[in-house]
């Protein structure tokens, strides 16, 4: 049968158990070596990806685009009034976190605690837009901000706790996704 390989999968692994897995049952086989990467992963040290540093080129705005569609894709069938106001909601919180060189692990705090958002105001004074969002909705009531993000926060929760948190909770990241975005070739073997 033919493969189709003009789209990306890529296996977040921490401890590599999966990929092993992947990779004794020979799963990888007939896979173009331009589609295979290095597997960046250990028993003792989990890789980190800040998911909210924006690729070269990238700017933080088409950064928190691109994390939210992919979100929506994810997350969501259809457009749904839930899914208008996770995207609304996440897209605000991702391109401000992206502003303040935070990560995926401070999207709860940023829509749930108002101490947070507002230690983060100084940072988005050439952000106008940003600004309106963010008084906007610290305007509402405690009720309305937990109406619109609750779907949201539900979702992010996770990535606060555990290996979650090692792996997406980092500023920097031992991961390049910039060069698997562009489609690298890399070998099969674990770095």
């Amino acid at each position: 049968a033919s493969q189709d390989y003009d789209r990306s999968l890529l296996v977040i692994d921490p401890h590599a158990a999966l990929v092993e897995s992947l990779l004794r049952l020979n799963i990888l086989d007939g896979v173009p070596d331009s589609h295979i990467f290095p597997l960046m992963s250990n028993a003792t040290h989990v890789a980190t990806l800040n998911l909210l540093r924006p690729f070269p080129g990238e700017s933080p705005a088409a950064c928190a685009r691109r994390l939210t569609e992919a979100s929506l894709d994810l997350y969501f069938e259809g457009d749904t009034t839930q899914a208008q106001r996770h995207q609304d909601t996440l897209f605000n919180a991702l391109y401000a976190l992206c502003l303040a060189d935070l990560t995926l692990a401070e999207v709860v705090p940023f829509l749930t605690d108002e101490d947070f958002r507002a230690a983060l105001h100084p940072r988005f004074v050439d952000h106008p837009n940003l600004l309106r969002w963010l008084a906007h909705f610290d305007a509402l009531s405690e009720s309305k901000q937990h109406d619109l993000t609750e779907s949201t926060v539900n979702r992010f929760r996770p990535f606060q706790y555990d290996e979650l948190a090692l792996m997406f909770g980092q500023r920097g990241s031992s991961i390049d996704l910039a060069a698997f975005q562009i489609g690298r070739a890399l070998c099969r073997e674990r770095v």
